[in-house]
């Protein structure tokens, strides 16, 4: 299931092998980053649906998934995990908070804590939600970090 008006967008990332140096190359988007499935923009929009009010939209992890279009009725090939699906991307993706924005310190011990504490300081300004992830990607940008 995908939210209306969200949209899933195959791309390709072309990995090229330098025979001099055995150095492998990646040209992808620039709005993907490295390693990851979702762009910077669609990270934080989740983050906005999960942190809670004022500053997010308050939702629950399945209502986040459902919304992102991640399905965690569908069994994984993971027998560990006793057919229930899995999506800790909310979470690992605050871990990167400090390489994606060094300039921006956050606090809390939870990620949504974290998530909440990045968030909120993107948000003064003009333009609501989109302002703030506009703000938020050119801070990134800014900031110079390795996408």
């Amino acid at each position: 299931m995908i939210a209306p008006g969200a949209t899933i967008v195959v791309t390709w990332t072309w990995r090229f092998l330098c025979r001099r140096c055995d150095t492998t190359w990646s040209v992808r988007p620039d709005e993907l980053l490295a390693r990851h499935r979702y762009t910077l923009a669609a990270i934080l929009v989740a983050w906005f649906l999960a942190t809670p009010r004022p500053v997010g939209d308050g939702k629950d992890d399945e209502a986040v998934y459902a919304l992102v279009g991640v399905d965690r009725r569908v069994p994984g090939p993971d027998p560990d995990r006793a057919g229930t699906p899995r999506w800790r991307s909310l979470s690992r993706w605050t871990a990167a908070i400090p390489r994606w924005w060094p300039a921006r310190p956050v606090v809390g011990t939870q990620w949504r804590q974290r998530a909440t504490a990045l968030i909120a300081g993107f948000i003064p300004g003009d333009g609501g939600r989109d302002g703030a992830v506009r703000r938020a990607l050119a801070a990134h940008i800014a900031g110079g970090p390795t996408m």
